[in-house]
């Protein structure tokens, strides 16, 4: 015995699948006329090159060389000169390492499209920074590892082949980062968090375009995180002349952290 749906049922069933295939067969109408389209146009362009109507010499090696270089993937090349030039500082570790990519957005220019929040630690922007650990671990040049409390970046057996991709795409930087690694390179992870705070706080000043003093930086950094309270005002005071000092200091670049 084989059970049936009542005629009504039947004939509301076969006028809905009729409706639906009708629409599927416009789609395939339309995808057929795009395709036929497309094949006129092949052999329209192939026509014109061959009697000489367009001028194609050049145009493969011009898309080639314009071809736009995923953002992620430069910053990833950034971020393994960092680590190559400073994983073996005892000093060096995640922190220190998000701050020295601060201060290359920031006061070096260079477009990372961070987004940086005011945390704990000073200016973090923790998506870049776990993609950027990521990164450069899938590409086998440097993989994380925890040391006690602290994270730190041990060479994997493709270390130094981002060098290539450095040089591509932030040569004209290379001098600028040198000098900010050797400024970075003394400092603790403290230190770095105090520089990274006080030049945060400071650029956000300039950007908002009113006029500020030393009180008014100060301020920011207190009022930054409670964890800031740690730091007592004659250390502030010393670490900004000291970056005032090595020439550390902010021009407004980039975009204001977030709270």
């Amino acid at each position: 015995m084989v059970l049936k749906p009542p005629i009504e049922d039947q004939k509301a069933i076969a006028d809905f699948l009729d409706q639906e295939t009708a629409k599927i067969d416009v789609l395939i109408a339309k995808v057929q006329e795009s395709i036929d389209r497309l094949k006129e146009y092949r052999t329209a362009l192939i026509s014109a090159a061959v009697t000489g109507k367009i001028d194609v010499r050049g145009e493969v090696s011009i898309s080639h060389t314009q071809r736009k270089i995923p953002v992620a993937f430069q910053r990833a090349a950034l971020a393994a000169e960092i680590v190559n030039r400073l994983h073996d500082d005892p000093n060096f570790g995640r922190v220190k390492f998000q701050k020295t990519l601060y201060l290359c957005e920031h006061h070096l220019g260079m477009d990372l499209e961070g987004t940086y929040w005011r945390q704990a630690a000073g200016p973090l922007d923790n998506r870049m920074l776990y993609s950027l650990e990521n990164q450069i671990q899938r590409q086998k040049w440097f993989a994380t590892r925890r040391d006690g409390q602290k994270i730190t970046y041990v060479p994997m057996e493709k270390a130094g082949g981002h060098r290539k991709y450095f040089n591509d795409y932030w040569a004209d930087y290379r001098e600028g980062l040198d000098s900010l690694l050797e400024l970075m390179r003394p400092l603790n992870t403290e230190r770095s968090e105090i520089v990274a705070t006080l030049f945060a706080a400071w650029n956000d000043l300039l950007i908002t375009g009113l006029p500020f003093n030393n009180e008014d930086i100060l301020h920011e950094v207190r009022i930054w995180h409670e964890s800031k309270e740690r730091f007592d005002e004659d250390r502030l005071r010393k670490a900004l002349q000291w970056m005032r000092d090595k020439g550390l200091i902010p021009r407004g670049l980039g975009r204001a952290t977030r709270t």
